[in-house]
C-alpha cells in the first residue's frame, strides 16, 4: 500500500482478496479495486474491464470495490 501511495496511485486495481482484511482502509487516501475471479489469467481479467470503466467514476478514496 505504501508504495502505491507514495507513487501517487489514484486507485489500486489487484486480484488479492484478502487485501481488504489485511489493511486499514480507511486510512488510505487511495481507492482498491479487486478483480474477484477465479484464476489469475488474462482472460478471465479481461472479462471484468467492461464492468470496471462502467464504475470508476463512483469510486470514493478509502474504499475497497470488489469486481465479480
Amino acid at each position: 500500500m505504501r508504495v502505491a501511495i507514495d507513487a501517487q496511485f489514484d486507485i489500486l486495481l489487484t486480484i488479492d482478496k484478502n487485501l481488504e482484511y489485511q489493511q486499514n482502509m480507511n486510512k488510505y487516501p487511495i481507492i482498491v479495486v479487486v478483480f474477484d475471479v477465479e484464476k489469475s489469467k488474462i482472460d478471465f481479467l479481461k472479462l471484468l474491464i467492461p464492468q470496471f470503466k462502467a464504475q470508476i467514476n463512483e469510486f470514493k478514496n478509502g474504499s475497497v470495490y470488489r469486481i465479480i
